[in-house]
């Protein structure tokens, strides 16, 4: 599994972000939309998700990795033993309340949110990198489910009419008004 930074690199670290996306991701969508919207040609990341979801979900992962490595660290020392709420998920519980009955670790969580959501939404400004990413995941989900998806492979030209698609739709079109008749221009 990647780690949490190789995570935090997003789309520009494809196969990590791609291990995030089918992993974590997805889940906040359930299975039946994820797989119904990628078995279409044009099926992009940044057009299923909004940058919120991917921001929410990796602040998730980044605030409850400590958790969880010393939940993993309480099982190999137990010998695996299964629902062990060991020396992690108290370190946790004990972390809330820094004493002056404010929360620190919320507002710590929707400073980083912040941070994330706008992280996201300057790499979805890269276009080409979006494109790069989308391909490399379409074959990295063809690969990891097998088939399961019903996934079509994606040629070069799907990236480039889907690029070309969205170029079309954000021309401007200006309006000129003469008199009584309205004129685009």
């Amino acid at each position: 599994m990647p780690t949490i930074a190789e995570f935090q690199e997003g789309r520009k670290n494809k196969d990590a972000y791609s291990f995030f996306c089918y992993f974590f991701l997805r889940r906040t969508i359930g299975h039946a939309s994820f797989k119904d919207y990628f078995a279409g040609e044009n099926a992009s990341i940044s057009a299923l998700f909004t940058e919120s979801d991917e921001a929410f979900v990796l602040v998730i992962l980044e605030t409850s990795a400590e958790f969880w490595t010393a939940h993993a660290e309480d099982l190999r020392k137990k010998g695996g033993t299964k629902n062990i709420q060991g020396d992690g998920a108290a370190k946790r519980r004990n972390k809330k309340d820094n004493g002056d009955g404010e929360d620190t670790e919320k507002a710590t969580f929707v400073k980083r949110y912040n941070v994330l959501q706008k992280q996201m939404r300057a790499e979805r400004e890269q276009k080409e990198l979006c494109n790069e990413f989308d391909k490399h995941f379409r074959e990295y989900l063809y690969k990891t489910s097998g088939g399961l998806f019903g996934v079509p492979k994606m040629d070069e030209n799907v990236a480039a009419r889907a690029n070309k698609k969205e170029e079309e739709e954000e021309e401007e079109v200006e309006i000129v008004f003469r008199g009584k008749n309205a004129t685009a221009v």
